[in-house]
């Protein structure tokens, strides 16, 4: 793993480097003493704001399954570590079929209104997660339920960054720290949470990935209507 991890990582560098062209010259007159000032600057965007939590939350059920899912598969539901790589990934060619969907959908559909769809069918999954699953912790029926939290986020994620970033095209390589910054530390936080909660069953990871699939929706919801 660490071999490939390695090799990955160089392959990305030498990539970087060799193919995608710099974007923006180097401004001079930017000092890194300004970079909390920016920052603070971009938090007054409300739109950012949103759109980073709802990016965040969806990081953080996507990381919050990543912590948990060893325990839920390998000791929970006996299963073995190979029988639980083909389930990891199966879930990750989900996210990848799921963002080449989203891809499409956006040529055809504006990009608020391809995020408010792709939040329904997650938080739905997200109900059942937190109602269902711990009373009938079946193996078919949570894997059904993650999965369909999981591929969202493939649609999701993406759709989140583009709106955040959408008012900062000036000073976008902060703005695009600071969403992965938050994006981050709520995800560590929620991980954080299913480590501390674990208590034997499958409870804690059900009801945590679902309450970060279903507040993305609300939230979303919620400041849609006030902006109207």
């Amino acid at each position: 793993i660490f071999i490939f991890l390695s090799l990955f990582a160089v392959f990305c560098l030498l990539l970087s480097y060799l193919k995608i062209p710099e974007t923006r010259g180097f401004d001079e007159s930017e000092k890194i003493s300004d970079g909390l000032k920016k920052y603070w600057g971009i938090m007054h965007d409300k739109t950012f704001v949103i759109n980073s939590l709802v990016g965040g939350l969806t990081m953080s059920g996507l990381f919050s399954y990543i912590t948990g899912s060893p325990f839920l598969y390998l000791e929970f539901f006996e299963m073995s570590s190979r029988e639980y790589g083909y389930i990891f990934s199966i879930n990750s060619i989900g996210f990848v079929i799921a963002s080449q969907i989203n891809a499409k959908i956006l040529k055809k559909t504006p990009l608020d209104v391809a995020l408010r769809r792709a939040l329904i069918a997650p938080a739905i999954a997200a109900l059942a997660l937190i109602f269902i699953a711990p009373l009938y912790p079946n193996f078919y029926f949570v894997t059904f339920l993650f999965f369909i939290t999981l591929c969202s986020c493939g649609m999701i994620m993406p759709n989140t960054s583009a709106l955040a970033l959408a008012n900062h095209a000036q000073r976008s390589g902060s703005a695009s720290a600071l969403l992965g910054t938050i994006q981050f530390v709520l995800a560590a936080i929620m991980s954080l949470l299913i480590s501390n909660l674990h208590d034997g069953t499958i409870v804690p990871t059900c009801i945590i990935v679902g309450v970060c699939s279903f507040l993305p929706l609300v939230i979303n919801k919620f400041t849609t209507a006030r902006h109207q």
